[in-house]
């Protein structure tokens, strides 16, 4: 006899042990799941903090090669460094990988290497030459100056600052970056220019702009300063009479007793081929203050280079040798080999020809006499009377250089161009002193896509103004995407 009871609850228990062997599947593949996702969040991490610990050594190699060649920039030349190292080689079990850093393209003409003493100290400049770059009007102007000297110290500790300034006197993020629709900082990294482009924005940018096209941030800057030192890294002789009377003049050997003794006060011997009026008016000129430590640097200027007329001597050379400032460093004085035109155009008695002529001129220059500040003088581009307003705020060489530096990770068996997990540092270093030096460093890695969004967020904001005013509220340019300005640009 057929007996289907015990049948049917046999069905029912396999019926159990499916659906709970089909839940414990399900269970031990969403662990699964989550423990991949950790592994992979966890390589996520691995990557950015090997990335981060990457860059810093990648900050200290460029610091340490920049600082080698810290005699060639003392005699004027611009440091040349490789735009791309290995920094260091990591084992991690399976394909090799190398830390790789590339200096990106940061200032005028694709410059890797932007010299700070080729702009205009923020912390210094008066509101004319901020007006004479053409970038900034008289209001801009003012307003920036009277900002600075409202704030603690009365100093601006970052160019970002700026952008705090409200009102018409306010200055846009344009106005300090450029266009922001241009502004290239990830599409960079793994971009390698055709060496004729490179040529042709260099050209360009040499040339200048008198359009105020060009960014403030190319011309302003708060690491303007240098060693009071020759061009052999010797501190220069302070010229005054304490020092004189503390050394005695025959300490100072032939070429400064001749200078000290004509500062003073004292004449050298009558030339017999010269004209006796002649003389008596180099005696006339030379009256005045016997403490040449007392005299402004202009005057100080103008006789350097008339004692060296009449004896013959190089003034080049001895103004390298000299100084009226104790202190043992120089702030805010413009590297007139490599600043822009609107930077030229702010100094003293310098105009919109003479600007464009020193830069057309500068990089045919002897490199022997590229420390010579009166260059200008003698390559017949201005004469020397309307050359010595200028001569005090000049240099000649720069030892303060910003970059930007990419550090990123190639495949040692793939190699290529792209960088995985990149990170971009911009950094400041000073090689005025014995030690280089990082006087400034930030990352930047996405002020490329805050740039892209601050027109978002202004869309937005006009969005709402509109919607205030009775307008309407749909703005395509704005996206949904809102954020408030003041992140974009922290250090």
């Amino acid at each position: 006899m057929t007996r289907p009871g015990p049948v049917r609850r046999r069905g029912v228990a396999v019926g159990v042990v499916l659906v709970v062997g089909l839940g414990s599947l399900l269970i031990v593949a969403g662990l699964l799941h989550v423990v991949r996702s950790g592994v992979v969040s966890l390589g996520g991490v691995e990557d950015r903090v090997q990335g981060r610990l990457a860059a810093r050594s990648a900050v200290r190699i460029l610091a340490r090669d920049l600082h080698r060649l810290r005699p060639d920039m003392l005699a004027g030349a611009t440091p040349d460094l490789p735009e791309e190292f290995d920094v260091l080689e990591i084992d991690d079990g399976g394909d090799g990988r190398v830390a790789v850093a590339r200096l990106l393209p940061l200032g005028p003409g694709g410059a890797s290497l932007v010299s700070e003493n080729a702009k205009l100290d923020l912390n210094l400049v008066d509101a004319g030459a901020l007006e004479s770059t053409g970038i900034l009007d008289p209001t801009q102007a003012g307003t920036v100056v009277a900002a600075r000297d409202a704030r603690p110290g009365g100093r601006f500790t970052h160019l970002s600052d700026l952008l705090a300034l409200e009102g018409d006197g306010g200055i846009p993020p344009e106005t300090l970056l450029g266009p922001l629709d241009e502004l290239s900082i990830l599409s960079r990294v793994d971009v390698e220019d055709d060496i004729g482009e490179r040529i042709g924005n260099r050209l360009e940018a040499t040339l200048g702009s008198s359009d105020g096209s060009t960014p403030l941030s190319d011309v302003l800057t708060i690491h303007a300063f240098e060693p009071d030192v020759d061009r052999n890294g010797e501190a220069r002789f302070l010229l005054s009479s304490s020092t004189v009377e503390t050394l005695g003049l025959d300490e100072l050997g032939p070429e400064r007793r001749t200078i000290v003794e004509a500062m003073m006060g004292s004449t050298a011997a009558p030339d017999a081929a010269r004209d006796p009026a002649e003389d008596e008016a180099d005696e006339a000129d030379e009256s005045g203050p016997r403490d040449p430590g007392s005299l402004d640097e202009v005057e100080f200027v103008r006789r350097l280079w008339a004692i060296a007329d009449r004896n013959g001597g190089d003034a080049g050379l001895m103004l390298d040798d000299l100084t009226l400032v104790d202190g043992g460093w120089r702030n805010g004085l413009v590297d007139i080999n490599r600043a822009p035109i609107p930077v030229l155009r702010a100094l003293p008695g310098v105009d919109e020809e003479l600007a464009t002529a020193i830069v057309a001129r500068r990089d045919s220059l002897d490199e022997a006499r590229r420390f010579d500040r009166f260059w200008p003088v003698v390559e017949g581009l201005v004469e020397p009377d309307a050359w010595f307003d200028a001569v005090p705020s000049v240099t000649t060489r720069s030892l303060v250089w910003r970059a930007a530096i990419a550090v990123g990770f190639v495949s040692t068996d793939e190699g290529g161009p792209a960088l995985r997990s990149p990170v971009v540092w911009e950094v400041v270093v000073d090689c005025g002193g014995d030690r280089p030096r990082i006087v400034e460093l930030r990352d930047i890695t996405m002020l490329e896509l805050a740039a892209r969004l601050v027109p978002a967020q202004e869309g937005i904001d006009s969005a709402a103004r509109s919607s205030e005013s009775g307008g309407s509220m749909i703005d395509e340019a704005a996206g949904d995407t809102a954020f408030p300005e003041e992140s974009f640009f922290q250090d």
